[in-house]
């Protein structure tokens, strides 16, 4: 979920992270360069969640979404997490789509309108 908490929150806070945190691999999927991170964030806002395939476990794999304030800034995230034969592309594609569901309504419950223009 760090990823999503990364893309969502304003770029100062991705810059604070990689001026004190150094990307070190703990599997061979891990992202370890600043750029192929940037690509990975820039990605997950234009898609609205992330995954995390096996980058941070071997085995793992994760998909996380953001929940948003009233004033639509990030609140925090709720991912869901499984070994690689229980969340297949297909699985993980069905458990996407409840999650985007859920976060939309914690979302809304928090006051959040995702028309809401400005």
């Amino acid at each position: 979920m760090g990823k999503v908490l990364l893309a969502f929150s304003p770029p100062s806070v991705l810059e604070q992270y990689l001026e004190h945190n150094k990307l070190t691999p703990v599997t061979s999927s891990s992202i370890v360069l600043p750029s192929k991170l940037k690509l990975e964030l820039e990605n997950i806002r234009k898609v609205g969640y992330a995954t995390d395939m096996e980058e941070s476990c071997e085995g793992l794999r994760c998909i996380g979404a953001p929940i948003y304030n009233a004033v639509g800034e990030i609140e925090g995230a709720i991912g869901i997490s499984g070994p690689i034969f229980r969340m297949s592309k297909n699985h993980m594609n069905r458990y996407n789509k409840k999650l985007l569901e859920q976060v939309q309504y914690i979302s809304e419950l928090l006051g959040y309108d995702p028309h809401r223009k400005g």
